[in-house]
């Protein structure tokens, strides 16, 4: 059966065009088609032409790549939700001892099987890869010894997953349609022209392995026309060169799969912008110059700024240049950063959006709410989290079904009143002792409903999960949620769809529960719950095309709006950087065509391509920094702004003008006579401008407030640079926003958990079944007799962590074959330590009567020890370090940290010693740790201490400023470069850039 193929050109609507085929006779019985798009939003789109073409009629059936493959004969396995993956993953890894497996990596081992699957393979692949390990030269024989071992836990994982579906008799979403795939390949009638009489398959740029073999059958199946989006020229490049570096290649690759024949007139289809994007990949030789082009990148210094420019630049257009709100996309590449600043930018300026971005479940009110109540039974109450859920406006109709009387701001005040006067921080029993002992009455009553509600949550017993389930459907009706959705209508968008996002999540832990017979701590089964339920993004049911668009960025395929603003145009959001790869390499990845990072590059490519041919407008944003840290502006801006210097056409970089709302204008002087209706606010808000913008450094505030609690990072930064000091004392930075949830990957963080657990052993034995050794304490003294066994161990441990690793795995390797020698070597070389004389990772807060007087004030410094270990000879203190600190200028106080945890250590009666005192930074490479007798100590120390009593006699009764002083010491780590006030910026463009701030703003 011949398919046909069509080609629309990137800066027309491929909606458009369809709609008018599809409105034409031979297509007017709409129910007979069926149109397979790449995401939902083009079928939104699609219903709202048709609907303004004909006014009504019966719509065709528009479907998903997905929602195609369940048109094929159902197989006679039940198909599982994610969620319910995800828990049978996590059962067995829990129930079989497998190496290299624990829980909490059931995500990313999801994401590897299904890629698996999607890519055509069963259980046989991982006897592939282990032949691919032993051929490759690149590695040395312990680590494929380790890749080996890996490879061979996921098979078991795999094999074993796999076992417990067929005996269920249940299927994944993958797995299901690669099943229903394999029958129709096999002689089956896959049902297609009972579905529909002709198919379109329309703005596909890439599809996995299984998605070409179900497009093939279909093809073979049922009349079908596939309408490409993008631009011909750079398509027949990438068709005629086979060049694999064209932006291109895996739309060319789509085509070559399925033996598409596009067909090319000659005349090429040119617009300003596609001509730029030519030149820019090397598509075009054009050297002519281009008119017309209005491409505007903007430079801001923070995410912030960013948003708020985009917010201006879209009034703007809509005012000035009376563009439809609905003709405009802001296209967001990284929801995380960008989301929450958008929703309340965009409330605040008054911008109507449709709003299509996730928003994460806990910045809901039912989500907050459920957050919190599970993070009080799982973490024993934090103070913080009681003052928190009181703070929760779903508390009011909550505390009125207990008692109509109670006064919330009493209850906050008492708990805090408890919390002052008997030092405690958690505990809900202990909480409502001292409440009952204080004669608290509404907070006792508060507090014993709270206790009845994590009574199944306390102790020790472990249930299945359906017992777990059940316990949180009682736990979802005594807190009335429900009655607190439907008693709010004005937030019913959002939160019932979080509600029923809960709902359907305990409907899938009861399925689950059917068939995995998991026992489960309540902590375990809060974390499967916040992993599996509470961990979603709620997408609003906002009015369709009213509004600037708001979208992400796989939702920009296939528009072609009349304008379009992309925030976050840096490396690492846009395009995105490699992605965490726990499982193979690049290389292993590609020879068994598995997705791989030069692949996601090229559809980053691609995706920028047609995003210049989007649109007649165009605006990039791109930060300077993020959270204090320099972000890189991306190569497609690089490329970009080369393209601009060869002078072929004026592109417009300028800096972002973020003047939008009322008061962004505060570096204007506020009058006492200004008539400003929250003028108080104002001069609060202005007086923390004054305090970062004092280019002298003369902070107006409580100078002994900020000089009345030190760490040894604040000490050194006061010594060292004061300017650094104030920064971090009044917690100033760039922007405060939200901070995403990320998993540690520091080596450091690393190393100094393996050093810390090889002493104390592993308090979680399900971290280690198999090893139970490692759950107890280490009170050996290194020797040559134990040598092999505490290396042993070391490794093991080192392994059970190994996920902080990231994607540092090499780290792991130079330490098993060096790093953890040298460390039980220095060990050795300690001798005897006096019993009870081991103390690993503790902390001290010290008061500092010295610096008290000086300031008025009670002072105190807080220390954090990764070791101190007594012998007969000596008090040690030891600090792990990657790197050992230069330390030439050492009795001159220039690295204060071992002086300053002398000085407070030997004043504490706890570790009294007639012994010497000794200081050591140890790493893991030197054979010999440097070392510090107390000699060297004592002068260091007494340096530190005139210095910083002259620091003090300088800002305290001189009031001199908290100036900037650079150095090679105090400028290395700085994290407040991008306001420093005595050098310029890092990130400032060299001579010639074109940007400039010049332009007024438009908004």
């Amino acid at each position: 059966m011949p398919e046909q193929i069509r080609i629309i050109e990137r800066d027309r609507s491929i909606i458009t065009e369809l709609a008018t085929v599809l409105t034409q006779d031979e297509h007017k019985f709409l129910q007979a088609t069926a149109i397979i798009v790449p995401g939902r939003r083009l079928l939104n789109y699609l219903h709202l032409e048709l609907t303004r073409k004909l006014g009504a009629c019966i719509p065709p059936k528009i479907l998903t790549i997905e929602s195609l493959g369940k048109v094929l004969p159902h197989v006679s396995r039940r198909q599982i939700a994610a969620a319910t993956q995800h828990i049978i993953i996590n059962s067995l890894i829990c129930e079989n001892i497998i190496p290299c497996t624990q829980p909490g990596m059931e995500p990313d081992i999801v994401r590897f099987f299904d890629e698996i699957a999607e890519a055509g393979f069963g259980a046989e692949i991982f006897d592939r890869l282990t032949d691919l390990l032993q051929q490759n030269p690149f590695y040395d024989e312990r680590h494929i010894r380790q890749l080996t071992a890996q490879t061979k836990a996921w098979q078991q994982l795999y094999s074993r997953y796999l076992k417990f579906l067929q005996e269920k008799k249940l299927t994944d979403r993958a797995h299901d349609l690669l099943e229903r795939l394999t029958a129709c390949e096999n002689g089956v009638e896959p049902g297609f022209k009972q579905f529909a009489e002709h198919y379109f398959v329309i703005g596909f740029a890439d599809a996995t392995a299984t998605q070409i073999r179900l497009l093939k059958l279909l093809q073979k199946n049922a009349a079908t026309e596939f309408w490409l989006h993008g631009d011909s020229a750079a398509l027949q490049h990438a068709l005629t060169h086979k060049d694999a570096l064209s932006p291109y290649s895996p739309l060319a690759h789509f085509v070559e799969k399925l033996k598409l024949q596009p067909v090319f007139d000659g005349q090429q289809h040119s617009t300003p912008h596609s001509r730029i994007a030519r030149r820019l990949f090397r598509i075009s030789d054009d050297v002519s110059p281009v008119s017309d082009v209005e491409i505007q990148v903007h430079k801001a210094t923070s995410p912030l700024q960013e948003v708020k420019a985009a917010v201006a630049t879209a009034q703007n257009l809509i005012l000035k240049k009376n563009i439809r709100p609905e003709n405009i996309v802001i296209a967001v590449p990284d929801e995380a950063v960008y989301g929450d600043l958008l929703w309340a930018i965009c409330e605040e300026a008054g911008l109507p959006v449709n709003y299509a971005l996730g928003i994460p479940a806990v910045r809901t009110q039912t989500g907050q709410w459920l957050y919190l109540l599970l993070d009080i039974f799982a973490n024993d109450a934090p103070i913080a989290v009681i003052l928190d859920l009181f703070n929760n406006k779903l508390v009011n109709p909550w505390l009125q079904s207990i008692d109509s009387e109670i006064d919330k701001n009493d209850c906050i005040r008492h708990l805090q009143h408890i919390t002052k006067k008997h030092h405690i921080t958690n505990g809900l029993n202990r909480f409502e002792e001292l409440a009952h002992q204080q004669k608290y009455t509404d907070l006792c009553q508060i507090l014993r409903v709270m206790l009845d509600l994590a009574k199944p949550f306390t102790g020790f017993t472990e249930r299945s999960l359906e017992e777990w389930t059940e316990v949180l459907w009682s736990l979802t009706e005594k807190t009335g949620l429900h009655e607190f959705v439907q008693k709010n209508p004005g937030a019913y968008n959002l939160e019932n769809r979080v509600l029923s996002g809960w709902i359907n999540g305990l409907q899938q832990f009861s399925l689950a529960g059917e068939f995995v017979h998991l026992k489960l701590t309540s902590k375990n089964f809060i974390n499967l719950v916040l992993q599996n339920i509470l961990n979603v993004k709620i997408r609003p049911a906002g009015q369709p095309f009213i509004g600037v668009q708001v979208l992400g960025m796989l939702e920009l395929r296939g528009l072609s709006p009349e304008a379009v603003l992309v925030l976050g145009n840096c490396e690492g959001q846009f395009p995105a950087g490699p992605r965490r790869e726990l499982f193979y390499s690049q290389p292993l990845r590609s020879k068994l065509g598995l997705t791989t990072t030069f692949k996601l590059e090229k559809l980053h490519d691609q995706q920028f391509f047609n995003l210049l041919c989007a649109a007649p407008i165009i605006h990039l944003f791109h930060s300077s920094s993020f959270n204090e840290d320099p972000l890189v502006r991306s190569r497609y801006l690089q490329r970009l702004q080369l393209f601009d210097e060869k002078n072929v056409h004026k592109i417009h970089f300028r800096a972002a003008q973020p003047y939008l709302l009322y008061g962004d204008q505060l570096a204007e002087e506020i009058h006492p006579d200004m008539s400003y209706p929250n003028r108080d606010d104002l001069r609060e808000l202005y007086a923390q401008i004054e305090k970062r913008l004092d280019q002298a450094g003369l902070f107006p505030g409580n100078r002994a407030e900020v000089l009345s609690h030190y760490s040894y990072s604040t000490l050194k930064y006061l010594l060292l640079c004061p300017y650094r000091f104030l920064l971090s004392q009044l917690k100033i930075c760039d922007d405060s926003l939200p901070n995403a949830e990320l998993q540690a990957t520091d080596i450091g963080i690393w190393l100094h958990s393996v050093c810390q657990f090889f002493f104390t052993g592993i308090a979680d034995g399900r971290l280690a079944p198999h090893w139970p050794d490692l759950q107890k304490p280490w009170h050996h003294l290194i020797s040559d007799e134990n040598m092999e066994l505490a290396l042993l161990r070391l490794q093991r441990i080192a392994q059970i962590y190994a996920y902080k690793l990231g994607d540092h795995r090499e780290d792991l390797i130079f330490m098993e074959d060096v790093g953890w020698s040298i460390f039980l070597a220095h060990e050795k070389g300690l001798g005897h330590i006096v019993p009870g004389g081991n103390h690993v990772e503790f902390e001290r807060e010290y008061p500092l009567p010295e610096i008290s007087a000086r300031t008025g004030r009670e002072c105190s410094a807080a220390i954090r020890i990764d070791r101190l270990v007594q012998t007969p000879q000596a008090s040690i203190v030891i600090d792990y370090k990657k790197t050992i600190p230069v330390t030439k200028n050492f009795e001159a106080g220039k690295e204060p940290q071992l002086p300053f945890y002398f000085h407070l250590l030997q004043q504490d009666a706890t570790f009294a010693t007639e012994a010497e005192w000794q200081g050591q930074y140890r790493d893991f490479k030197s054979a010999k740790p440097k070392s510090f007798a107390e000699s060297r100590l004592c002068t260091a120390w007494e340096n530190i201490s005139k210095k910083w009593q002259a620091r003090l006699t300088d800002l305290l009764e001189n009031n001199a400023g908290f100036t900037a002083e650079p150095s090679d010491e105090s400028c290395q780590y700085c994290t407040f470069s991008g306001i420093c006030r005595h050098m310029e910026r890092p990130d400032v463009d060299k001579p010639g850039t074109t940007f400039t701030d010049a332009e007024p703003a438009e908004a």
